[in-house]
């Protein structure tokens, strides 16, 4: 299988290496088949050996939506979607698709590489007691529940449901998940454990999650929620039964509808907010029906960020590179005000001039956030040698993470998974928050129990 891989990413550089300077359907769409052929390739190969619910699965489903649908399926009828209504450089989409085409087959050589341990350390395991997930599952199910009544009995009175600062919803998410983790850990290296019994076993963290998804769906939010939803999944994977690849579809096609509703009704007259979950579904199915772009609207959210890998190409080339500057909030992601301290004093920017959407958008002059893209964003700050090293690198990143059966190595995995559509859309750190977020709770949790409960005694 290694050897197709090496051919097919020489092919994907000679695809790169001879890209047109305007846009040419057949040369897209040659390489939308090649990532397809790959990618299936892969998966399958992959998922023989670690099962369908893994990273690689969502990352490059995601990942082909993001980056291939519009140039091979939509371009040039692409003014359903506003965001295509805006100008761009539409010379740029072949160059911008291979460029994309060559990261992901360098991810998957890297994925396939065994010495990542020459890389990357080995990670040290963590004692975890039963008075640690009392601890977790108790503040958890407080803090969703005051969430839940802030929304639905504070919020919607006083202004109505709307969207949350994303740092105190990042926090709830990462409460949940450790709360979820460090149950399970614990479980797995107590007992055997079966389908059945997750359930049952989990019940106070099960009901923390529903407050928590309700509120979120109920202000059109799923980011989230998709999150905390991938990272329950993996771990029902891992610790009780592995999902067959039927079975995987039977539960993903279902979510992937609720969240298009979502994305569909939130900003119209019907949604969550106002309207049963009845009236809701109906006025979407009837929005998606009436609409000839049916298919168009079903994957809007992955198709836009396609024109950001354009944009940030584009702006590299008018305004040169920023050298992993967008990076550094990534540093002080558990200091407060850190990021901004840092860029306004050393660098001589505000917060928004590191992130590489916002700069896409000031461009552009667009009313609403455009978004990034994993290829574009590393793009604005190494060209195109430095995305082709960092996905190579995240290949065998991924990898060394996946066979780790450690404590912070599963939970490092599981938050992969978590971030594993996301990724496509944004950027490569953006699982980072969340990962360093679930550390310094569990290091606030040993410090209390190291010296402050004996101090108290």
């Amino acid at each position: 299988m290694i050897v197709y891989f090496v051919i097919s990413f020489l092919f994907s550089i000679l695809l790169w290496i001879n890209a047109p300077i305007v846009y040419v359907e057949t040369y897209c769409q040659v390489i939308g088949w090649h990532y397809f052929l790959s990618s299936v390739l892969f998966l399958f190969h992959k998922g023989r050996i670690q099962g369908f619910f893994n990273f690689y699965f969502f990352f490059l489903f995601s990942y082909g939506c993001v980056n291939y649908i519009h140039p091979t399926l939509l371009y040039p009828d692409d003014k359903v979607l506003h965001v295509f209504s805006i100008p761009y450089n539409y010379n740029l989409i072949s160059y911008s698709l291979a460029t994309a085409h060559v990261a992901i087959h360098l991810f998957m050589l890297g994925a396939f590489m065994n010495f990542s341990h020459l890389f990357f350390p080995k990670v040290k395991g963590s004692k975890v007691q039963y008075s640690d997930i009392l601890f977790f599952e108790r503040i958890t199910l407080l803090v969703t529940i005051f969430f839940f009544f802030y929304i639905f009995f504070i919020l919607r009175r006083i202004s109505g449901l709307q969207h949350q600062n994303p740092r105190i919803v990042i926090v709830i998410v990462a409460l949940i998940a450790i709360s979820f983790y460090s149950k399970n850990f614990f479980l797995n290296k107590n007992r055997r454990l079966k389908l059945k019994d997750f359930f049952f076993l989990n019940k106070i963290n099960i009901f923390s999650t529903f407050f928590f998804l309700i509120s979120l769906f109920s202000i059109g939010s799923r980011a989230y929620g998709l999150n905390i939803l991938l990272f329950i999944g993996s771990i029902i994977n891992i610790y009780y039964c592995r999902f067959r690849i039927l079975q995987l579809m039977v539960v993903l096609v279902p979510i992937f509808i609720f969240m298009s509703v979502i994305s569909i009704t939130r900003l119209s007259p019907v949604n969550f907010s106002n309207s049963s979950v009845l009236a809701v579904f109906e006025y979407s199915y009837d929005y998606i029906i009436s609409s000839k772009d049916a298919f168009v609207l079903l994957f809007t959210d992955f198709i836009v960020n396609n024109r950001n890998l354009y944009e940030e190409i584009d702006y590299s080339i008018k305004y040169g590179l920023l050298f992993g500057q967008t990076y550094i909030p990534y540093l002080f992601v558990i200091v407060p005000f850190g990021a901004t301290l840092f860029s306004n004093y050393f660098l001589g920017k505000d917060l928004r001039q590191l992130n590489t959407g916002a700069l896409i958008t000031d461009m552009n002059g667009a009313e609403v956030g455009l978004g990034s893209n994993v290829v574009g964003d590393l793009y604005m700050n190494f060209s195109y040698i430095g995305t082709f090293v960092v996905f190579f690198l995240f290949g065998l990143f991924v990898n060394y993470v996946m066979k780790s059966t450690s404590f912070y190595g599963r939970l490092l995995y599981f938050t992969l998974i978590a971030f594993s559509i996301y990724i496509p859309r944004a950027d490569i750190l953006s699982w980072l928050s969340l990962f360093m977020l679930m550390i310094l709770f569990l290091y606030l949790r040993r410090v209390y129990v190291s010296y402050i409960s004996i101090l108290i005694k």
